[in-house]
């Protein structure tokens, strides 16, 4: 059996999932994380374009 050990981020986030009462909080987190990583991938873009 392979033991799956969490970095102190994916720690942190699983407690924070705790709090999660309601099928409408999950909702608001998932576009919360959606909005977090898409502003990432496009920060990447116009920092990739910036560079050329």
């Amino acid at each position: 059996m392979e033991i799956t050990k969490f970095n102190q981020a994916q720690q942190h986030i699983l407690q924070m999932m705790s709090y999660i009462k309601t099928p409408e909080a999950l909702q608001e987190l998932e576009q919360v994380l959606s909005d977090y990583f898409a502003r990432k991938v496009d920060e990447e873009i116009f920092e990739s374009y910036a560079n050329e």
